[in-house]
């Protein structure tokens, strides 16, 4: 059903929103957009509908996978040159819609560099600079996280814990304000972007309110693009945290997010998960949040891991006492709950092989390091986010808030109800080590918390307890308004069922393994070529793909029939390898048009038709 949206709404698609995070340093070999982009099917057939990209603006220093990742920036208008260019992130953004894949950007509203051209200006004339006031000056008090507040030599504010690279915007101030909301309105109407994750929102947020930041950032995006997907770095769990979401308005002021962290339930539960039935009990009360929520439209993000934390595998493996293979299945009933409960689900590039495990050294060397796509924990835990990933985007109770702990019958498994008419949801997660079962009472209709159809059922007709994790249904049957229904679990191991008055099966397309171009000969293309663009005719985008045998300089061009150039798609240096991108034309007549790729002494070109 549609909904025209509002202020305080967030998407439809946020709701059913699985997020990949990723870090395209980390990502690929190459560690480029381009590099990136050759991967977006991997991520389609992964099951996930959003990416969360990492900053890919110009910073004071090359991005690195340690402490540099893209949180210095001197220019919030372009892209770093070690990540390829303006038009690179435009393919991207481009490509991962045509997947029907939505693309949220990390920006910094706390700070900007210390080495931004507003910055340095302002520390060469001081207050006669006009950008002196765009940056803060004093010392508000309020909860910094425990980085404390400093001032550099010329009386600039910034939170001691990040140096003083990184100082405190204004955004009280008029102009400030004004030019960081324009630069956020340009990746969003000249890329096509579809959101924002704000890194240290609670700074602002904490040092002026909403009313300086949050409002009128959210008021001037929505405006110019209404379902965009807004996801603050701030407390966004428990009584208080209200107040940042566009749902909650005080004295006339809404908060400016659609979503925020749960980081409570992740250093209080996740983090530290003890795999022990008083464990569980703490995980549900901090998932369930003692039945608070801030508002209809508000969304928490529930994750094992992130670009600031640790690997998980690296927290569940005891030291390494553990091995690998029982590490990884430690991982997997949690993960479960994660896709399983209200809010939405994030993972962080690599979190789907395991990376992590093993690796010594500093938490970046884990976290951040290139991916090593062989990784042990491939084998297991691929197929199982793929399946997580697609159930929740598939089956609609997950989209909502309704969710109750349901009695398993033994106090290692922990049982989950997703309610929705006809199709409602239960997750088990085994947080045993050894196979257990489990004994539910469903309650067809009454006052129960395990009452999963609204409107009752027929008592001796079949119903279908549906396995659609492990590709399995079962028949129950209803006798005075209640069934019985047992499973057994391997030990670690999950299952998600859609109880249904109908067989429901799941379906999940097959993931080409990563491999890394470096890592294999065979992988390496024998000829140049260039494949016929699809679709075809197309309205008004269209992916062209094409082949390097070995490393060249590359032009790929559009033209029109009179053989004016229209577009350049690529033109750089690449390595041997496959590759696509996306030709968006937007703005174009209806026509037929060439496009012509140029690689060494290979040159060929075909036809296109683009109708409108």
């Amino acid at each position: 059903t549609y909904q025209n949206p509002t202020i305080a709404s967030n998407p439809e698609w946020a709701k059913r929103a699985r997020v990949y995070f990723l870090f395209p340093k980390s990502f690929t070999q190459s560690g480029t957009i381009n590099g990136a982009a050759q991967r977006l099917q991997y991520i389609k057939d992964l099951g996930f509908n959003v990416i969360w990209m990492m900053p890919v603006m110009k910073n004071a220093y090359p991005i690195d996978q340690h402490y540099g990742p893209g949180y210095n920036i001197v220019d919030f208008y372009n892209v770093a040159p070690e990540y390829g260019t303006n038009q690179d992130f435009k393919n991207f953004i481009s490509q991962a819609h045509t997947l029907g894949i939505k693309v949220i950007l990390d920006v910094t509203p706390n700070h900007t560099s210390r080495f931004h051209p507003w910055s340095q200006d302002a520390h060469l004339f001081k207050q006669n600079s006009r950008y002196w006031t765009w940056y803060e000056h004093t010392n508000i008090p309020h909860n910094s996280n425990g980085l404390g507040q400093s001032f550099d030599a010329d009386g600039f504010n910034y939170y001691s814990g990040f140096s003083e690279q990184l100082l405190n915007y204004n955004w009280t101030d008029i102009d400030a304000r004004a030019e960081m909301i324009n630069a956020y309105k340009y990746w969003i109407k000249d890329f096509g972007l579809d959101g924002y994750r704000f890194d240290v929102y609670w700074g602002p947020h904490r040092r002026y309110g909403e009313q300086y930041m949050g409002k009128p950032l959210r008021d001037a995006l929505k405006h110019i693009k209404p379902d965009i997907f807004l996801l603050g770095e701030d407390d966004g769990t428990g009584s208080g945290t209200e107040t940042i979401y566009a749902d909650y308005t005080s004295g006339g002021i809404n908060g400016g997010l659609d979503a925020a962290y749960d980081f409570k339930l992740y250093f209080n539960q996740i983090r530290s998960f003890g795999f022990t039935p008083g464990a569980i009990d703490n995980l549900n009360n901090d998932i369930i949040n003692a039945g608070f929520y801030p508002g209809p439209n508000s969304l928490y993000m529930r994750f094992m891991e992130s670009q600031d934390e640790d690997r998980i595998a690296y927290f569940y493996s005891g030291n390494n006492s553990l091995g690998a293979t029982e590490t990884f299945k430690r991982t997997m009933p949690m993960a479960t709950a994660i896709f399983s409960a209200p809010g939405f689900p994030m993972i962080w590039n690599g979190q789907e092989v395991g990376f992590g495990y093993g690796i010594s050294g500093a938490k970046e060397d884990r976290a951040r390091s290139t991916i090593n796509w062989n990784f042990d924990g491939k084998t297991l835990l691929i197929p199982h986010y793929q399946r997580l990933a697609w159930i929740r985007g598939t089956y609609r109770a997950f989209a909502t808030q309704n969710f109750a702990r349901i009695a398993t019958g033994n106090d290692g498994m922990y049982g989950i109800v997703r309610s929705f008419d006809n199709e409602n949801g239960i997750s088990l997660c085994n947080m045993n080590s050894t196979s257990t079962k489990a004994t539910l009472t469903i309650v067809g209709s009454g006052s129960s918390q395990n009452v999963l159809f609204s409107k009752g059922v027929i008592n001796g007709k079949p119903y279908f307890m549906n396995d659609v994790y492990n590709d399995t249904s079962y028949i129950i049957s209803f006798a005075s308004g209640s069934a019985t229904f047992d499973v057994t679990l391997p030990g670690y191991g999950s299952a998600v069922f859609i109880l249904s008055d109908s067989v429901r099966k799941l379906i999940v397309p097959t993931i080409t393994a990563i491999v890394d171009r470096n890592s294999s000969a065979q992988n390496i293309p024998t000829e140049y070529s260039l494949s016929q663009n699809y679709p075809n005719p197309f309205n008004p985008s269209t992916v062209i793909s094409y082949q390097l045998s070995v490393n060249s300089y590359v032009t790929l061009k559009v033209y029109d029939v009179i053989g004016r150039e229209v577009a350049t798609l690529v033109n750089e240096r690449q390595e041997a390898g496959t590759y696509q991108t996306t030709f968006n034309a937007k703005g174009l007549s209806s026509g037929l048009y060439f496009y012509q790729l140029k690689a060494g002494n290979f040159v060929e070109i075909k036809k296109m038709l683009l109708t409108k």
